[in-house]
């Protein structure tokens, strides 16, 4: 891990990946996908110091091993005896171990080595610690006597608000048992920088006061220990950083704040409002929400400080805190160890043989709980780290708890940037409303509009949000993106929020890392905010005219930065991590002393953080301690159960899915989050535990492999009972991620029972088929990845990355539809071929030629292959094998004191002229999981002046920026090659040999996992040759990955190959074309030319060919020219006797054989023994190197042997590995004879014949007591040691009495033990043991075990019986209203002294009737299950001897019940006989009903409460129709009933004439004849029922008031008849029952009609006008009906010149005029017709009069009609009369008449002319 809670994650794009079609033929590379642009000019800073923490392990077993296994052969003695034994063990291996290092120091003080002490441990790991300088004294270390290993130390470094709930925790604290623990007693040590013992959270006041004055080099005294933190060490010192001397003191004050924040998470007890120490009570009233720090996952516990981190830097100080962790007091007394330590650090790409990983599995072996983090170094492949590698060790992943301020960002639109993103969190907090975080996300979704700012002093541009947002207006609403850069990310986030956001994307400024936005802003934290990588931030902004997003919750979703597994380093060894917890943004207690500058999580000028402040910080680190805190509450409920039980229960229960990001997107799989997320109240209730029934101490089930055709694995897991019942599950495969080929499966069946307290195996089986196994990508890994460094990533881009292809998921043990509890299960394997080429190239003696060599054997193609050979398909997705040659340059031998994966066998070279590349080759002599494990350097003189000028290594991008000096970064699966110029420390990347195996990830796969041959590249430029130089002398080293250039400080190096090794590209010794990767298929060939004197010249050995897909052993082959000296050497083994006895001697026979040709010189062979296997001699005559295990045998002519016996003493039992290897100085053609490994399988030669015999007759009574003869024999050869015969009672039964012949038999334990038992000796003991309360067979099962005996068991069963009599009575009460619930009492009453049982079938069985719906079911005891669907209650349980159990029943009363009596009667079945079978019955008995048997019974009711409104709508004249509406609503919850009677009655008045009558429901009844509506039916609760009443006007209402009410009867009391009234009310009248009335309307017009003219009689041309009044006496007004309401034919006398009205519309048509229109009620309307006497009228009485109609009874028509009248004169209708004169006209004369022509004529000719000028 890289820094202290810091997110190291790389930039991640969302999920889009592009895959091609490739047509590959045999013969023909790959290509090589994108050139990425070279670089050079980059200097890697200067080397650290070179010392180096080393642990030398001594061969003594740690005393913590010993205490362990020492507790579990006396285990079933019980807890006493079996502690006894272990301490009496562990005090005496300590003595031991003392004793071998004391020899040890003086073999160092004798050989003159005097390394740097830094620590001595004999109980955690057996060995002692120091600080060397160089290499040498690392090999000196490892030759001194009693060395079992010298271990390189890694350097660690450090990787509770609403995560404590969300867990689950309270719910914990609180519940019934198991539930109901807080870690009260339970001793949890954090291993970290110490802790804040000041803060409230553990007690403390968190006044600056109190932190000056404490003295924090002094312990103890008045501020620690104190009541929380209770004890612990301060191992290093505030100046220690990992790299200087520790120095130590008693007092473990925190002056970083990371281990007070993960001490806080474990176990704080949490702060008040008021920053007082919060003091409980810790259950589900715990007011989280108010306090200022919630308590941690086990408030109770003691925390023990164990500081092993200064204020800043790392550590190698784990080991020798883990050391104290196991006996703290140091009196060798193990069994006052602690209960639980958290390490939440690390390093990464951690293995088995870490140190800290050792020193952890053995404090787990004797029973100390160990959780580590899993590490903050992201999706890499193998990078979880260690101690959180150790096997028994919980590793634990983080995850989000959903709560602020974490959020998820998915871009809705537009569609090609739509998706869920990868970003970075906000850890920002208020600084005025302290420790306030940002909002989550929850759903915000708006519009993305870039924050514009002022270029000002505050930042340089315009969209840094540095300053107030000058567009608020368009931010309001809306999501702002701001670039990051100059000022805080808490003023970006407060300028937002104040512009009115609903929140806030930051985009990075550069490429490469990202992470989560630290610091504080002024206000609230509103709004959420997130930070996307510069190429995502780019992308929005491409598209931000349409760009929406959404933030999300992130509930259970992985943290970016959280490390992937599986474990590796030097081969596959498991999966890591084991589960997850929250880790991301929790805040915990931030400590109140720190650094003043910087280094720490805080700093602070003054040195002091008082008032016991809170602190967010994101980390694998953050996760742990959720995982400790739990296995605190495990260890309080379970304190007898192991370490590995309690892992088991903690993983198996940790049932909720992971996923990569928001939204449930991309389920992880088990190498990101284990198990999954923990969940504290399943692993408390869990009464079953699965594990790895094959490997100790792990639960996962993990396989590997290199699959050629087809191959199959099994694993077993192991399942514990711990209940009192047997449990049987289904079996399912629940599959996380999927890979083809690959498949999992049950061979024993898709079930399992589980007997009670017992155990039970499954087997998992997993095929692998290599013809389909495509390679494809776990879709939670990206495809790419991208340098951390700035300058690299805008370089280099997004490099495409390798992928482990993987199935994996769970085996999920299932009960009624419900996963109870999963194992993890993982797949790793790949198509491997077996392929090899001729293993010599004929050249039939001449010098020089050409000619190819042919390949056979098994090859992989899953595309399609074809002739040619030919493989076509899509890769790399499709695999295909490939193969590489080059000219061997040099192999080196095997040696035992480096490992293998390091440890050079082979170099060779090439130069591939198309590309302008040279290659180099290198193989190992065993494989690495990942590239990241191991550089090779090449160190290159490329002007052969005798100085190395340039180093060609692999290594990754991640690396490489580290090296370069970025902080925070971390290893990545993009592997890559650098040139490094030693003159001036810059390096030389990218271009045409950029990548480590010659091409992309996304080209093909090159197999880089799992492998133990690569290839280098570089141009002739990089390694500084210059035009026409193509030669070179080199030497090639190994370094350890973590320092992969480790070739430019003399002594760091793991292997090398010293050479000088010389090489020209102008005179290949062979020359293959400069081609990589070509097929290895099936009878391919590869062309070769050869030259014999170039080969002499530069020293060549032959061929060295890589077949890159080849298994374990056959990956590198060396062809030699015909007529080369090679000697094909092999090595075999021999064990006598195969199968040895524990303590027995073993002769172990090496024998080394020269197969020829040639003779051997030089010959070497290595030996490793395992552990459990004791070297006692050898017969090599010092030949054999007992602390290298090198064999130096010499010379061998061709077909000689060499041999030696090896006797070595078995000292342990199970499966041990004896592996050797043997190389000599020729060539050797053949790899696959140079290694050989034997495995055997150690068992105990001793046999247990056990019986079991009842000695009581059966049946017994229920409290009766039987007695069990138990006969132990010992059938072996040998003496049984340590015998224990555990008597396990099912169901649980009491040993009241017990007789053992020899050893002792424990009553309460149930457990004989017994400290030996000779060859064919037998003992006896009697157990007597009374029945419990239960009825069938009590069975007696004794399990015998012996420390050298496999155990056997046997068991015995008695009959109990159990004779009950059970009677029933049943009650009930409530309202009895429909709709209501009703209760029912059931009570089942056993009046026998004995009880009654669950039995098969139900004990009482209640089938409600139809009246009733059941709603629920309970009981005081057993089990009650309503089963609505059918209205059954049943209930299954037992009822004790003269004891009840009380049944409650809900049900609803139905409206069909209404009125009626509701009678039911439940029946009960018992066991009369007691033999367990329910053979009796009775009926229930209402006790308030005289007699027996009586049924139970009320009746239903149903009260109502009705009102009804009345209204009506109509044209209300003579005969038009009027309707009524009334409206009946119940306002009760009841329905009113169709009692008998009318529920409503209506009889109309006289002025009306009823129509008809009809209603939304029931049934409404027009009795015409009486005028009378009827209404029956009835009205739902809360509901209405609407009548609708229809009747005509009667003539001779006009202008009368109609009024009338109807009356509704109705049942209030719900008892069935309507008892109560009420009258219709009219709701537009203020009040209560008010009639409804209308006034019946009409119509009555009166027309008049008057004329005017200047002068009677009227002359021609005069005016005359009409007045017309048309008048309504009416008290309606007339209707504009269709057809004219007024018509005046005017006489021919007159011309109408127009015609108005005062309202309504006048019409003229000629002489005639029409009106239409209304006139109001009491109102006239006034038409005027204006006319024109004409000549037609002359001398004429033009008379005149209007016709009009109306609408009297306003129904529509105007059927009434009438004609004006002339108000003039008397009487009506008349007409309106005027005359017109008679004109005189004169003659005119003829001479007049000319006259008046000739004017017209004029007149006429001066409008002609005005017209033409015009």
């Amino acid at each position: 891990m890289s820094g202290i809670g810091s997110d190291t994650r790389s930039a991640r794009s969302p999920g889009r990946w592009l895959a091609s079609t490739t047509a590959l033929v045999a013969g023909c590379m790959f290509a090589a996908g994108a050139i990425a642009q070279e670089i050079s000019g980059l200097v890697v800073p200067p080397a650290p110091a070179t010392s180096t923490a080393v642990l030398v392990e001594l061969t003594g077993e740690a005393a913590a091993r010993v205490y362990g296994s020492t507790y579990d052969v006396t285990r079933a003695a019980g807890r006493q005896v079996a502690t006894e034994a272990a301490v009496g063990a562990a005090r005496a291996q300590v003595a031991r171990n003392l004793d071998e290092q004391q020899t040890f120091l003086a073999a160092l003080v004798s050989k003159g080595l005097a390394p740097t002490p830094l620590y001595r441990a004999t109980k955690a790991v057996n060995g002692l610690a120091y600080v060397v300088d160089n290499a040498a004294t690392i090999e000196q270390l490892r030759l001194l006597p009693g060395v079992k290993n010298v271990h390189i130390i890694e350097q660690e470094s450090p990787s509770i608000s609403t995560s404590v709930p969300f867990i689950g925790a309270p719910a914990a604290w609180s519940g019934p048992q198991p539930l109901g623990v807080t870690g009260q007693n339970v001793r949890i040590g954090i291993i970290d920088t110490g802790i804040d013992y000041q803060h409230a959270t553990f007690g403390g006041t968190g006044l600056l006061a109190d932190y000056q004055a404490n003295d924090r080099t002094v312990a103890p005294d008045a501020y620690f220990p104190n009541a929380r933190v209770v004890g612990g060490k301060d191992f290093a010192g505030d100046g220690y950083t990992g790299a200087n001397a520790p120095v130590p003191d008693n007092d473990p004050m925190d002056c970083n704040g990371h281990g007070t924040h993960v001490a806080s998470t474990a176990a704080g007890g949490g702060v008040n409002a008021d920053g007082s120490p919060y003091a409980g009570p810790y259950n589900g009233s715990t007011p989280f929400a108010s306090m200022k720090l919630g308590p941690g996952v086990a408030p109770r516990a003691n925390v023990y400080a164990l500081r092993v981190f200064g204020c800043a830097g790392s550590t190698t100080l784990t080991v020798a805190a883990i050391e104290w962790a196991v006996d703290p007091n140091n009196d060798s007394d193990l069994s006052d160890r602690l209960d639980v330590i958290n390490m939440s650090l690390g390093s990464n790409f951690g293995s088995l043989a870490s140190t800290s990983a050792i020193a952890a599995d053995n404090a787990a072996r004797m029973g100390v709980i160990v959780v580590a983090s899993a590490g903050n170094a992201g999706d890499t492949y193998t990078i979880s780290g260690s101690p959180g590698s150790g096997q028994r060790v919980i590793a634990t992943a983080a995850t989000s708890d959903g709560a602020a301020p974490a959020s998820g960002l998915r871009l809705n639109a537009p569609g090609g940037i739509a998706g869920v993103y990868n970003v970075g969190q906000s850890a920002m907090t208020s600084s005025t409303s302290i420790g306030e975080p940002s909002a989550a996300g929850s759903g915000q979704t708006g519009n993305i509009v870039v924050g514009l700012d002022p270029s000002d002093g505050a930042g340089p541009l315009t969209t840094d949000g540095c300053s107030p947002l000058t567009n608020a207006a368009a931010v309001a609403g809306n999501i702002a993106l701001i670039d990051r850069g100059t000022c805080g990310f808490g003023v970006k986030y407060a300028n937002a929020r104040d512009a009115g956001a609903i929140g806030v994307i930051i985009a990075n400024s550069a490429a490469g890392v990202f992470g989560n936005m630290g610091g504080t802003f002024a206000g609230s934290g509103t709004i959420p905010a997130v930070m996307v990588t510069f190429a995502d931030g780019n992308n929005i902004k491409a598209n931000i005219a349409t760009a929406n997003a959404t933030f999300l919750g992130v509930s259970d979703t992985i943290a970016s930065f959280s490390s992937r597994g599986p474990r590796g380093v030097g081969g596959f060894s498991g999966v890591k991590p084991d589960l997850a917890a929250p880790g991301v943004s929790i805040s915990a207690a931030q400590t109140g002393v720190t650094c003043t500058t910087t280094g720490c999580q805080v700093p602070n000028a003054s040195g002091y953080l008082p008032g016991s402040q809170n602190l967010v910080l994101s980390g694998t680190s953050m996760a742990a301690p959720h995982a400790a805190g739990m296995m605190a509450l495990l260890k309080e409920r379970f304190p007898d159960r192991s370490v590995e039980e309690l892992k088991a229960m903690a993983m198996g229960t940790s049932l909720h899915d992971v996923f990569q990001l928001p939204g449930n997107t991309n389920r992880v799989g088990v190498d990101k989050s284990g198990a999954g997320r923990i969940d504290p109240v399943k692993a408390l209730q869990s009464t079953v535990a699965a594990f790895n029934a094959d490997e100790a101490g792990a639960v996962n089930l993990a396989f590997f492999g290199e699959v050629v055709g087809t191959q199959t694995q099994t694993k077993r897991v192991r399942v514990v009972n711990y209940g009192s019942t047997a449990q049987t599950f289904s079996l399912a495969i629940d599959i996380a991620n999927d890979a083809p080929g690959i498949a999992f499966s049950l061979p024993g069946g898709n079930s399992v029972t589980v007997p009670a307290g017992g155990t039970a195996f499954i087997d998992v089986r997993v095929d692998g088929n290599a013809a389909v196994m495509n390679h494809v990508r776990d879709a939670s890994a990206d495809a790419t990845q991208t340098a951390q460094n700035t300058t690299l990533a805008s370089a280099l881009g997004a490099i495409p990355r390798h992928y482990l292809t993987n199935k994996n998921g769970y085996l999920n043990l299932v009960q009624a539809s419900n996963t109870i509890l999963r194992v993890p299960l993982y797949a790793a394997l790949r198509p491997a071929s077996d392929m090899a080429a001729a293993s010599v190239i004929a050249t039939g003696g001449a010098p020089t030629g050409s000619t190819t060599i042919p390949l056979s054997g098994a090859d992989v193609c899953t595309g399609t292959l074809g002739a040619g050979p030919t493989c076509t398909g899509s890769f790399p997705v499709n695999d295909v094998s490939l193969v590489s040659p080059f000219e061997l340059q040099a192999s080196a031998p095997a040696k035992a004191s480096i490992p293998a994966y390091a440890n050079i066998r082979h170099v060779g070279v090439s130069y591939d002229a198309a590309s302008g590349l040279y290659l180099f080759a290198v193989s190992t002599w065993g494989d690495w999981s990942s590239p990241t494990d191991v550089a090779f350097n090449i160190h290159v003189d490329n002007n052969e002046d005798g100085t190395y000028d340039r180093i060609l290594f692999n290594t990754n991008a991640g690396s490489l920026s580290s090296l370069l000096g970025t902080s925070g970064a971390t290893a990545q699966d993009n592997f890559i090659n650098v040139v490094f110029n030693t003159a001036t420390s810059g390096i030389s990347v990218g271009g045409a040999g950029l990548y480590v195996n010659r091409f992309s990830a996304a080209a093909a796969n090159t197999v880089p996992f799992g492998n133990n041959v690569i290839i280098l590249a570089a141009t002739p430029a990089q390694l500084g040759l210059t035009a026409g130089d193509t030669n070179f002398r080199y030497k090639v080293q190994s370094c350890f990955g973590s320092n992969p250039l480790c070739g430019r400080t003399a002594g760091t190096n793991v292997d090398e190959v010293t050479g000088p090794l010389f090489w020209n590209s102008a005179a290949q010794g062979l020359n293959f074309g400069g081609s990589t990767l070509l097929f290895d298929l099936n009878g391919a060939t590869l062309p070769v030319t050869w030259n014999t004197a170039n080969m002499t010249t530069n020293g060549s050995l032959g061929a060295l060919l890589l077949h890159h897909h080849n298994t374990t052993g056959k990956r590198a082959q060396v062809v030699t020219l015909q007529g080369a000296t090679t000697a094909d050497l092999a090595i075999a083994q021999t064990l006598a006797p195969a199968a040895p006895a524990p303590g027995q001697s073993v002769t172990i026979t090496l024998t080394a054989t020269n197969n020829g040709p040639a003779a051997a010189t030089g010959v070497t062979a290595t030996v490793s023994l395992p552990a459990g296997l004791t070297y006692v001699s050898d017969t090599s005559a010092g030949a054999l190197n007992t602390s290298t295990g090198i064999w130096t045998i010499g010379s061998l002519a061709n077909g000689a042997s060499a041999s030696i016996n090896i006797v070595a003493t078995v000292s342990g039992v199970g499966a041990m590995t004896i592996s050797s290897a043997i190389s000599g100085a020729e060539t050797d053609p053949v790899a696959g004879n140079n290694t050989a490994t034997r495995t055997i399988n150690v068992a105990a030669q001793t046999a247990i014949a056990l019986t079991n015999v009842l000695s009581t007759a059966s049946p017994i009574l229920v409290g009766g007591s039987a007695t069990f003869t138990l006969t132990l024999r010992n059938t072996g050869v040998d003496t049984l040691f340590n015998v224990s015969v555990a008597a396990a009672r099912a169901p649980a039964a009491v040993i009241t009495a017990s007789t053992a012949s020899s050893g002792s038999f424990n009553n309460g334990t149930g457990v004989w033990t017994i400290a030996s038992v000779a060859s064919g000796a037998t003992v006896t003991a009697t157990v007597t043991v009374t029945a419990p309360s239960m009825v069938g067979a009590l069975t007696l099962t004794a399990n015998a075990s012996a420390e050298n005996a496999p155990s056997t068991q046997q068991a015995a069963s008695v009959n109990v019986i159990s004779p009950a009599t059970v009677s029933a009575t049943k009650t009930v009460s409530g309202s009895f209203v429909v709709g209501s619930n009703v209760t029912y009492t059931v009570t089942l009453t056993n009046s026998a002294a004995t009880a009654q049982f669950d039995n098969a079938g139900n004990e009482f069985t209640d089938v409600l009737p139809a009246g009733l719906t059941l709603v629920s079911a309970s009981a005081t005891s057993g089990t009650a299950v309503a089963t609505v669907g059918t209205n059954t209650v049943s209930w299954n349980g037992s009822i004790a001897g003269n004891g009840t159990v009380t049944i409650t029943i809900v049900a609803t009363v139905l409206p069909t019940a209404a009125g009626a009596n509701v009678s039911n009667q439940g029946s009960v079945a018992f066991d009369a006989d007691g033999n367990g079978s329910n053979e009796s019955t009775a009926l229930t008995d209402d006790p308030g009903v005289a007699g027996s048997a009586n049924p139970t019974v009320f009746r239903a009711l149903s009260p109502a409460a009705i009102t009804a409104t009345k209204t009506v709508s109509g044209t209300f004249g003579v005969g038009s129709t009027a309707t009524y509406t009334v409206t009946l609503s119940n306002s009760a919850a009841s329905a009113q009933l169709d009692n008998p009677g009318n529920e409503f009655t209506d009889v109309l008045p006289a002025g009306l004439t009823l129509v008809s009558a009809s209603a939304s429901s029931g049934t409404a009844v027009a009795t015409v004849g009486s005028n009378t509506v009827t209404w029956n039916g009835s009205v739902p609760g809360n509901g209405s029922v609407t009548i609708t009443i229809t009747a005509t006007v009667n003539a001779g209402t006009e202008g009368t008031t109609i009024s009338n009410q109807g009356s509704v009867a109705f049942d209030a009391d719900g008892n069935g008849s309507n008892e109560s009234t009420a009258l219709t009310d009219d709701p537009s009248v203020a009040g209560t029952a008010n009639p409804t009335s209308f006034v019946v309307r009409y119509v009555v017009i009166a027309v008049t009609k008057t004329v005017s003219v200047p002068v009677l009689p009227a002359a021609i041309g005069a005016t005359a006008v009409y007045t017309i009044t048309l008048s309504n006496t009416g008290n309606a007004a007339s209707p504009d009906n269709a057809g004219n309401e007024l018509t005046d034919v005017v006489p021919v006398g007159l011309t109408v010149a127009s015609a108005t009205a005062t309202a309504g519309t006048a019409t003229v048509t000629g002489n005639t005029v029409t009106w239409n229109g209304s006139v109001p009620a009491g109102g006239s309307v006034v038409v005027t017709i204006n006319t024109v006497v004409n000549q037609a009228g002359a001398g004429q009485n033009i008379s005149n009069q209007a016709s009009f109609a109306y609408d009297r009874d306003v129904n529509g028509s105007n059927e009434s009609s009438g004609l004006s009248d002339d108000p003039s004169v008397v009487g009506a209708a008349n007409p309106t009369t005027f005359s017109v004169v008679t004109p005189v006209i004169p003659t005119l004369s003829a001479l007049m008449l000319a006259l008046l022509s000739l004017v017209l004529l004029g007149v006429a000719g001066m409008h002609a002319a005005r017209s033409r000028q015009g």
